[in-house]
């Protein structure tokens, strides 16, 4: 099992003020991933934090990516996400993140996911229904 994070994004504009909560196994490949699509926002999963991250770099700031918490299995940390994602928004935090959290990044951690018994009866489930095979 892979050591997850939890982190949250920032701009040096105000550290105070967190920009997005994730899960990651590579903090440092994660933060990379994250101004490629400032600098790609037309192909970005999630628009919206592209843009914002876009913006800021224009201004001249920088976008940090800090780490608040480890954990032992990135199960665990997924569980957290929808907590944290709903901490730090009630705390006045404005949020990028489009979902409420625990459902994993599907591009980054599809393999991870897989593993994960929730996840994957959910995938072979909709997969089964009579709408998936409507659009096959």
């Amino acid at each position: 099992m892979a050591i997850a994070y939890g982190y949250v994004l920032l701009s040096s504009r105000d550290e105070d003020s967190y920009i997005y909560y994730g899960v990651t196994v590579n903090p440092v490949a994660r933060l990379t991933s994250h101004l490629y699509a400032a600098r790609h926002v037309d192909i970005a999963d999630n628009p919206w934090k592209a843009r914002t991250l876009q913006n800021e770099l224009a201004a001249g700031y920088v976008i940090r990516l800090q780490v608040l918490f480890q954990y032992s299995d990135e199960e665990s940390a997924y569980s957290d996400e929808e907590y944290w994602i709903s901490q730090l928004r009630q705390a006045g935090h404005r949020l990028t993140n489009l979902k409420p959290g625990g459902l994993g990044g599907l591009s980054a951690h599809t393999v991870s996911l897989w593993k994960r018994p929730d996840f994957r009866a959910k995938q072979l489930a909709s997969r089964n229904s009579p709408e998936f095979s409507e659009h096959m």
